[in-house]
């Protein structure tokens, strides 16, 4: 175990579905059901209508990660 300590210094997992699919809906869904809201498909499709064009704007710097976080889910 040693030999990998100095051989590494760093370790990147890189869950953005390029290693594992992650299954958004179902993560939310559950989410919210821990608040006892339901979440449908509709639901979820409204939520990405509006999570998609801000990770773009995150990822072209115009927004930072606060604001996406929040803003997605105002609407």
């Amino acid at each position: 175990m040693s030999n990998l300590v100095d051989k590494y210094k760093w370790i990147l997992f890189d869950a953005d579905e390029t290693l594992f699919h992650f299954d958004a809906f179902a993560g939310l869904k559950l989410m919210f059901s821990r608040f006892n809201v339901e979440f449908s498909l509709d639901d979820f499709a409204a939520y990405q209508q509006v999570n998609k064009p801000l990770w773009v704007d995150y990822q072209n710097g115009l927004i930072n990660a606060a604001h996406l976080q929040h803003t997605r889910f105002t609407h």
